[in-house]
């Protein structure tokens, strides 16, 4: 089989045996160069190099790839041998012990490196299921001993707040308007010794709860922490900073190219005020218009110096013109290139 002259970066992650998720932490990493090549590829030097260190490669990139909560607590389970749940991911994340790496479709997925560096005791990751378990509103009244009235008034105060929403029964596929409240917040609302929870739990059906001489919660504060609302996972906001390298132009890949483009357009900078906004424009849109030529296929009679002198004798010839037209000498029709010296004095006799 030819070697190739050159990679592309699916191509080179196959080369080298990396799956995608890995070689794009190897590129993160410093531990594959920049493409040194057009359109974001890497020559056959650079990929030889790059398969001569493909286990130190590996060992840097890891073997599990970043994770939503239920996969993520799959690998857990395995690792520590106990169940860990998807809830119990969420919990070490808040804790700081797994970091959230990405968002997908508006989920947190998790380090896959954290993920397979997790040494802590099994017991802190069962610790962390049980607290980070989540209820519904009916389910931590239960928890609680409490009539639901009761869990009511402890939300209204803000001694309680939903940690997540879940699906409703009527809800569309992208909202969630059911309060979760965390059972390591229930844990801790019931160990608080302000409240004679003996005494809460005495009262009978129907009659006034105690809990309901707690003081309301700012509205503020009741409004953006407890109100059951519809809440789409599409509302997450982030900063994202695009670096635009002038000097790679040539070397980044059509897709990159494409991104840098539309990024230059929606620049918010003042491009009346200063000249960077619309150099920057043009530079990059004279490498797409580049890129597009060298695909398409020139045309090449559109244009032809015997049109206009063909077009004149066609006139004359239709009798278009009443007297001789004006015909310009053909550059090629000169004394130098006519040794016998008859152009333009009527030809041979």
């Amino acid at each position: 089989m030819t070697a190739r002259r050159d990679y592309g970066p699916v191509q080179l992650a196959t080369y080298l045996g990396l799956e995608q998720w890995q070689f794009s932490r190897a590129r993160m990493a410093g531990l594959i160069p920049a493409p040194n090549r057009a359109r974001g590829r890497w020559s056959s030097v650079v990929a030889d190099d790059a398969l001569a260190r493909v286990d130190q490669i590996r060992a840097a990139a890891g073997s599990v790839p970043d994770l939503g909560a239920v996969r993520a607590a799959e690998v857990l389970s395995v690792r520590l041998g106990t169940v860990v749940t998807g809830n119990g991911v969420a919990e070490l994340a808040r804790r700081g012990l797994i970091p959230i790496s990405d968002y997908y479709k508006g989920y947190p997925l998790y380090d896959g490196q954290a993920l397979e560096a997790f040494a802590d005791v099994a017991a802190a990751a069962i610790e962390a299921t049980w607290a980070g378990h989540l209820r519904t509103a009916d389910e931590s009244a239960a928890y609680l001993r409490v009539r639901r009235s009761d869990l009511d008034h402890l939300v209204r105060a803000g001694l309680l707040a939903p940690t997540s929403w879940g699906h409703g029964p009527f809800d569309r596929r992208d909202t969630f308007s059911v309060p979760l409240y965390r059972t390591g917040d229930l844990d801790d609302l019931a160990a608080r010794p302000d409240i004679d929870w003996a005494a809460v739990r005495a009262v009978r059906a129907g009659r006034r709860s105690r809990l309901a001489a707690l003081p309301a919660a700012s509205a503020s504060s009741r409004l953006e922490r407890t109100r059951p609302m519809p809440v789409a996972r599409s509302s997450w906001k982030h900063e994202i900073t695009i670096v635009i390298d002038e000097a790679e132009l040539g070397r980044v890949t059509d897709e990159c190219l494409a991104v840098w483009w539309h990024v230059a357009q929606a620049n918010p900078a003042d491009g009346f005020a200063s000249a960077t906004p619309g150099n920057l424009a043009e530079t990059i849109g004279r490498e797409i218009i580049r890129r597009w030529l060298t695909g398409v296929r020139p045309e090449l009679w559109n244009h032809q110096g015997r049109h206009y002198y063909w077009h004149e004798l066609t006139k004359w010839r239709d009798g278009e013109s009443a007297s001789t037209p004006h015909i310009p000498a053909d550059p090629a029709d000169t004394e130098a290139n006519d040794p016998e010296g008859d152009a333009g004095h009527g030809g041979a006799s």
